[in-house]
């Protein structure tokens, strides 16, 4: 009797240490992916508490992991075969309840800073709550290919305020140098191009007539016929060099300067009038051409959604010049252009 009296008071114990570790102890789960979003399966996680070692685990085949323990403040270390090893710079903290974390880091070259994303409540950073993740920092020195879609729209300005244009194209980009500079002015440099397939420009429609050279009677020119309204066309920006702001965590600001030409269907813009005795408006030397220049410049900013994807936004201001190639070369001396897009960081 006295015999199983011990082994039950003992069970007891036994279970009252278990549920209080349950109460006060706590899981971390997470996922291991690579720059590219891959994921990292057995990559090995090694849990350290003030610098002495509490457990390792791997991540599975789909780059997932699990580590229990008590409540506390735990640093975590990432290393894979053959690939260089990275540590958190956040510390994570074991709540009484599970906390979902994803840990994103470049393992094959020590330029990634690794990230852990998760509720802020359930992780501090020497007792202070979790930052919002560094998703600017990661792209800081990664020079990544940059790819994006776009739309684009503004008006005329000075004299040609009644000139509107859209156009629908994409973006290709590649970081060139890393991180360069301090504080707010620090960044990197970039080179890209863009090609709009889909360019439009709507402008005021009127009367012209064409006639010939020396013309002394009007009826030696033709009818009045009307030119304007809309041009549709296809442009290309092949040379565009970009400095990217990498100070922020989730916002990279960038000014640029940029130069490239715009195909139309057909003269761009439209000039003539009907007085037959101004040549330089209905003779055969009044014509513009269906090809013209684009200088501009313009300012912008990235604002990342996830590691590798970006919402952006931009506001340029666009110059549009035969550069004399028609008879004419009236052009758009100014226009402000806004667009808006959404970029993958590869």
């Amino acid at each position: 009797m006295k015999r199983f009296l011990l082994l039950a008071a003992l069970c007891c114990a036994m279970f009252s240490t278990t549920t209080r570790a349950q109460q006060t102890g706590g899981s971390l789960t997470g996922h291991v992916d690579d720059s590219h979003g891959h994921a990292v399966p057995n990559a090995n996680i090694v849990v350290r508490a003030d610098g002495k070692f509490v457990a390792n685990t791997m991540t599975d085949g789909g780059g997932n992991f699990i580590f229990s323990g008590a409540e506390g403040t735990y640093d975590l270390t990432i290393s894979h075969q053959g690939l260089e090893t990275l540590t958190a710079p956040q510390r994570a903290f074991m709540a009484g309840k599970p906390s979902q974390f994803k840990l994103v880091g470049e393992l094959s070259r020590l330029i990634d800073p690794l990230m852990v994303v998760g509720p802020a409540s359930s992780a501090t950073i020497g007792g202070g709550p979790l930052p919002l993740p560094t998703f600017v920092a990661a792209q800081a020195n990664r020079k990544p290919w940059v790819y994006g879609l776009l739309v684009q729209g503004g008006v005329g300005l000075q004299d040609r305020t009644d000139f509107n244009f859209l156009m629908i194209g994409g973006h290709a980009g590649k970081v060139l140098t890393p991180e360069i500079g301090k504080g707010l002015f620090k960044g990197n440099a970039e080179y890209a191009i863009e090609v709009f397939p889909f360019w439009q420009s709507i402008t005021p429609k009127f009367q012209r007539i064409s006639c010939a050279a020396n013309v002394i009677n009007p009826s030696q020119c033709t009818a009045p016929y009307t030119v304007g309204g809309r041009f549709t066309g296809a442009s290309v920006t092949p040379i565009i060099l970009r400095w990217n702001y990498t100070h922020g965590r989730r916002l990279m600001p960038w000014i640029q300067a940029a130069g490239g030409v715009v195909w139309t269907d057909h003269k761009y813009p439209a000039i003539g009038g009907l007085n037959y005795l101004d040549p330089t408006q209905t003779g055969p030397a009044a014509d513009t051409s269906v090809w013209n220049f684009t200088p501009q410049g313009g300012i912008g900013v990235h604002y990342f959604v996830a590691p590798r994807r970006s919402i952006d936004f931009s506001a340029n201001g666009v110059h549009i010049s035969s550069a004399s190639i028609g008879d004419k070369n009236p052009g758009v001396n100014s226009s402000v252009q806004f667009s808006v897009g959404y970029s993958w960081w590869k």
